[in-house]
């Protein structure tokens, strides 16, 4: 129930609203300022630790990258599955290009997904 009072189109919603992003705004503030003052402690440790040194030397080997490299490269076919689904579903629901709505040049033109998208988009800018 407090959920939909978060969504309802009201005056009281809107006191919520403000209330929780105060709340939020107040909050990361908080946690910046705790951790960039726990970091700067604890980044003069890790300087003077021979272990943090090691790591930072091995992070930086050659044989190291190749590891990542080998651990990623399995992963890309996947992603690059996923984002073709994604634009696939996307021009089937007639939904705007993120690249077309922030005015980037797009491959297909205005028959596909340029500017032709953008008057046929459904009310409320829905993305």
């Amino acid at each position: 129930e407090a959920f939909q009072l978060t969504t309802a189109d009201g005056e009281v919603a809107h006191i919520v609203q403000g209330f929780l992003g105060a709340f939020f705004i107040t909050f990361g503030v908080f946690v910046y300022v705790s951790f960039h003052r726990l970091w700067k402690c604890m980044h003069v440790w890790l300087r003077d630790l021979p272990l943090w040194a090691s790591a930072v030397n091995t992070s930086r080997s050659s044989w190291c990258r190749g590891l990542v490299v080998v651990v990623a490269c399995p992963l890309a076919p996947v992603l690059l599955g996923l984002s073709a689904v994604n634009q696939l579903v996307r021009r089937c629901r007639g939904i705007v290009n993120v690249s077309a709505a922030a005015g980037w040049p797009e491959e297909g033109g205005a028959e596909e997904g340029g500017e032709a998208d953008l008057e046929t988009a459904p009310e409320g800018g829905a993305r």
